[in-house]
């Protein structure tokens, strides 16, 4: 079996999740979420949610699981095994972000340390089981369907591919796993309106989007408004939106 070592999963840059970190505080996924589950609640008023704990969670829901599959992604791009999420194998921190230009006083992120591998085959359903426990956290604390959760972790783990493709250079092909992962049958994931649009700006490059399939309730919180891919905006309004987001 490799070492936790050899599975360190190497940064897209300085504030992207690696599998192990140093000197970080893990525990196992149920244990962190049943002890820390009030801080990182807390930590997503960073992000305009206001203290509603509906909002703070359906926010956590997607923003924990852009982390986690953000471990995964790059590796599974480069035709790597990827590290095995089951969450009594995995352990989770939240620790400092590292300092750099732009990089909020006080940010934080997800660290997670992996102790095995898994076949490219399991990934999917080595996420469902990972989730499990924070689906059962958010839905018990915040009384939001576990649906509504489950469509929310899909959108971090589509937007964490999107994000490494684009990095890598090789967005069609990540976009393309994303798909696979997401609108499985039968996957708990699966909404049936997973997607990503791409739309040409003014200046010509081409752009992808991940279109939400579950809503984080931000544009509930004061001074909140629909997100440009948000799945409650109708489909010409948020076509307007990401033209206007390219320049036009």
């Amino acid at each position: 079996m490799p070492s936790s070592e050899d599975l360190k999963v190497s940064t897209l840059n300085g504030e992207h999740p690696t599998v192990n970190a140093a000197h970080a505080a893990f525990l196992p996924v149920a244990d962190a979420w049943r002890l820390w589950i009030d801080d990182w609640l807390a930590y997503q008023a960073n992000f305009g949610t206001g203290p509603d704990e509906k909002i703070r969670s359906a926010h956590l829901a997607t923003f924990y699981a852009h982390q986690l599959a953000l471990t995964v992604a790059k590796r599974v791009l480069a035709d790597e095994r990827p590290p095995d999420l089951h969450p009594e194998r995995l352990r989770v921190g939240f620790v400092p972000c590292d300092s750099g230009d732009g990089v909020p006083v006080g940010a934080r992120r997800f660290h997670f340390h992996a102790v095995s591998q898994i076949e490219p085959a399991d990934l999917h359903d080595c996420f469902v089981e990972s989730l499990k426990p924070v689906i059962d956290a958010l839905s018990a604390r915040s009384a939001l369907s576990r649906g509504s959760l489950w469509r929310l972790a899909s959108d971090g783990i589509a937007g964490a591919f999107l994000d490494t493709g684009e990095m890598l250079g090789d967005t069609q092909r990540a976009t393309q796993m994303a798909m696979a992962i997401v609108e499985r049958h039968a996957s708990p994931f699966r909404s049936g309106m997973a997607r990503f649009e791409s739309v040409r700006g003014a200046d010509a490059a081409c752009r992808t989007y991940r279109i939400r399939t579950g809503c984080c309730l931000v544009y509930k919180a004061e001074n909140g408004r629909h997100c440009d891919v948000c799945v409650l905006l109708t489909a010409s309004e948020r076509r307007r939106r990401l033209l206007a987001l390219g320049g036009f």
